[in-house]
């Protein structure tokens, strides 16, 4: 180990990728190998922390990095100080993609909505952890440059809120979410809230309500808040219970026949995978092996 420390701190100027699995030997990288402005070619941060101290040290340490362009947080078990994490990633100068995935109960997320003197670089960000409607559009606040949004765990969304995202979001153009602890008309509410230009959309949701399989419902969403939308992929999972199927949306006509969905070529189709059925709304001809689920 210590010869390939000495290696790394030789050649910091040439090193493009830092990619570092949890464990001791993480721990005891960053304790030999200091993170500063020598690394001027470093793009991407890869880092699974056990240990909240060695996560805050390390990005402090970030700012000093030029060209430090993506981020990756992975698997971190920590929630005290997520607040603190979302404030050190928001400050970076020049990231531009930031991946998250936080794998317990976190604290709530309680800074300010963002100023326009507090702004971040980044265009791509990817949230696996909970959160409620509000933390969800305090972190956005801070990313008017953002262009793609993966949201890959549960939305707490409150009907009577009446927050509204203020109108900085204009760049972004793709969202992926799993959402399967809310109903549709929950989903409407964030997308009316959210007010954006969508031209992808990606929803991966588990069997909770049908009503995502109603036509009608999502032809009035698209035409009234999403009607620049290009691309629609939904999938509906109905899990198997107990080693049976019991099938939620079953004996009634393909509603996804109407014009709206026939002059888009979007198409409506059931698949029954691994003893699950999943019901699938995508571009005519779509060809992909892997469910776009993650």
């Amino acid at each position: 180990m210590n010869n390939y420390i000495q290696f790394l701190l030789a050649n910091k100027h040439k090193i493009l990728s830092i990619k570092l699995w949890s464990g001791y030997e993480n721990n005891y990288f960053f304790s030999l190998f200091t993170i500063n402005s020598s690394l001027i070619r470093l793009r991407s941060l890869f880092v699974q922390p056990n240990q909240p101290d060695i996560l805050i040290s390390l990005l402090m340490s970030l700012t000093y990095l030029p060209h430090l362009f993506s981020l990756t947080i992975d698997r971190y078990y920590h929630p005290k100080n997520v607040n603190d994490i979302y404030r050190l990633v928001f400050v970076l100068p020049v990231l531009k993609s930031f991946i998250f995935y936080l794998n317990s109960k976190h604290d709530s997320i309680s800074f300010p909505m963002s100023t326009n003197k507090q702004l971040s670089p980044i265009e791509y960000l990817r949230i696996s952890h909970s959160c409620t409607f509000d933390e969800l559009f305090t972190i956005l606040s801070y990313t008017p440059q953002l262009r793609h949004l993966d949201l890959l765990n549960s939305i707490d969304i409150d009907r009577s809120i009446q927050t509204r995202l203020p109108n900085t979001l204009l760049n972004l153009t793709n969202i992926l979410i799993n959402i399967d602890n809310i109903k549709l008309d929950e989903f409407e509410i964030l997308i009316r809230k959210m007010n954006v230009k969508l031209k992808s959309l990606r929803v991966n949701t588990l069997a909770q309500d049908v009503n995502f399989l109603n036509a009608h419902r999502w032809e009035q969403l698209i035409l009234r808040s999403l009607s620049q939308l290009e691309e629609f992929y939904l999938q509906y999972h109905e899990p198997v219970v107990n080693g049976y199927i019991y099938p939620i949306f079953s004996g009634e006509l393909n509603q996804f026949t109407s014009s709206f969905w026939i002059e888009r070529q979007w198409t409506f189709e059931a698949e029954i995978i691994h003893a699950s059925i999943y019901y699938f709304i995508r571009p005519y001809r779509y060809i992909e092996n892997i469910i776009f689920c993650i």
